[in-house]
């Protein structure tokens, strides 16, 4: 297995930890949003973050989704952003 595959397996365990969530409910919740094609082109970022990180992103995401997801993380960014400058954290 690539290194980028048993880095997907670590994103969603990490995720379903943190969200007490079945394995099942990650993977259906992955599937509905584009959240395996969001982690793959994160990858390289994520890896070194914290997983924390992620899982906020992964939250942003789900609740402001990009209209492509072409270049996820830009996306975050922005929005991210834009919050600091609402006076929201």
């Amino acid at each position: 297995m690539s290194d980028e595959g048993k880095f997907l397996i670590f994103v969603l365990e990490h995720y379903r930890n943190k969200k007490g969530l079945s394995g099942a409910e990650v993977v259906a919740l992955f599937d509905r949003h584009g959240l395996w094609d969001l982690a793959r082109k994160s990858y390289f970022v994520w890896h070194i973050e914290s997983p924390d990180n992620f899982v906020q992103e992964i939250d942003a995401y789900i609740s402001n989704p990009a209209p492509t997801c072409s270049q996820p993380k830009e996306h975050l960014m922005k929005r991210s952003t834009e919050r600091k400058t609402e006076g929201n954290p």
